[in-house]
């Protein structure tokens, strides 16, 4: 990993990001400040269960949305994080 775990952590706490973090798995980094490349689902999965507190997240499950974004669970990969949208009425 370009950056460690725990300051991916500090970097999405910094921007607001602690609890239901959404994000997207894309071959590609999005240049932004919240995007971070994984060198497997491993090290993602480590992420996700040491900054969200409200989910219990499930290897299987994380290896399924990197597979279905055409990508190899056992490969680097970006992750690009993003806060939760708020729609205005």
């Amino acid at each position: 990993m370009e950056q460690s775990i725990e300051k991916i952590a500090e970097i999405l706490m910094e921007q607001g990001i602690n609890s239901n973090i959404q994000y997207s798995i894309t071959a590609y980094s999005l240049n932004t400040k919240l995007s971070f490349k994984f060198e497997n689902a491993t090290d993602l999965l480590a992420l996700l269960k040491q900054t969200d507190a409200t989910s219990n997240p499930d290897k299987a499950l994380i290896e399924k949305a990197i597979i279905d974004a055409g990508l190899n669970p056992d490969q680097f990969f970006y992750v690009n994080f993003f806060k939760e949208k708020v729609t205005e009425l």
